[in-house]
C-alpha cells in the first residue's frame, strides 16, 4: 500500500474508483477552517464518487500544494483522499487545519 500525507490529509493509492463520479473543478482537496489556506491538486483530476468520497487521478504525475506544507508528488494512478478525524466527547470531527 502506498500512502502520502500532507497535514491533515491522507492520500492512499488505490487500484480503481467508482465509475459514477463528478469532477471537482477548482481542484481544492480541503480548505483550512482556521487559516483559510487550501490543499490543492495540480496537474491532475479531482473527483467525488456517488458516496461523496474524494479521489485524485494522476496521469503522468500530479502534486498537492499548500501554503504551510511542502509540496507532495502523487505518482501516476488513482489516490483516495481522506481527511483526518479526531474524537472528542461530543463525537468524531474533522481536524481543523
Amino acid at each position: 500500500m502506498t500512502i502520502k500525507r500532507q497535514g491533515d490529509i491522507l492520500f492512499t493509492k488505490v487500484h480503481k474508483a467508482s465509475e459514477d463520479k463528478r469532477e471537482v473543478k477548482n481542484k481544492v482537496v480541503a480548505y483550512g477552517e482556521v487559516t483559510g489556506h487550501s490543499h490543492t491538486l495540480m496537474d491532475g483530476i479531482l473527483f467525488l464518487d456517488e458516496k461523496g468520497e474524494m479521489f485524485a487521478f494522476s496521469e503522468g504525475g500530479a502534486y498537492i500544494v499548500h501554503q504551510e506544507h511542502n509540496r507532495i508528488n502523487l505518482e501516476e494512478g488513482i489516490w483516495k483522499v481522506t481527511r483526518q478525524k479526531e474524537y472528542e466527547p461530543s463525537g468524531w470531527r474533522q481536524v481543523a487545519d
